[in-house]
């Protein structure tokens, strides 16, 4: 791969590791300047797509946990490349969401996540299904009506365990 690409296939594996250090530690600042800079070098680049995508939705959920008041120029930009992807794709609807209820745009966050939760499902993307189950049992907790959505996590999870 080294002399087919510019960019190294194993400090590019080194970088996503530290961003998911960075997310699992709730560092989103850092995560989201790493990841950023990481999205900013692949599109340089113009090689490597699968993981500019994977750089381009870790910095936006790392933006959209820091700050989702600043995370609409990035959210434009990843619209088109998601399209049709099958794992990034629910990613991003989700991060979507997530943004628009920040804002108070509760139904059509609503409406989004669980459009996602059904691709992911189609998509046969268990992490991503939990994730969304998650958050709309999340969501729905306040009115009392999130035990299907936490049940639906509940199967999702182990469905990732047995992956």
């Amino acid at each position: 791969l080294r002399e087919q690409f510019q960019a190294s296939y194993m400090e590019l594996i080194a970088e996503l590791a530290h961003c998911y250090y960075f997310w699992a530690h709730k560092r989103y600042s850092e995560l989201v300047q790493r990841a950023f800079r990481n999205y900013e070098t692949c599109k340089a680049a113009q090689e490597l797509p699968h993981q500019k995508l994977h750089f381009g939705v870790l910095a936006l959920e790392g933006q959209i946990l820091l700050d989702p008041a600043q995370s609409g120029p990035l959210l434009v930009e990843m619209n088109a490349p998601t399209r049709g992807k099958r794992l990034y794709r629910p990613i991003f609807k989700r991060l979507q969401a997530t943004a628009l209820m920040s804002e108070g745009k509760r139904g059509r966050a609503f409406e989004i996540l669980g459009e996602c939760a059904r691709r992911a499902e189609q998509a046969g993307v268990p992490w991503e299904r939990y994730r969304c189950h998650a958050l709309l049992a999340e969501w729905l907790e306040e009115e009392g009506l999130g035990e299907h959505h936490r049940v639906e996590a509940e199967r999702a999870w182990k469905d990732v365990m047995d992956e």
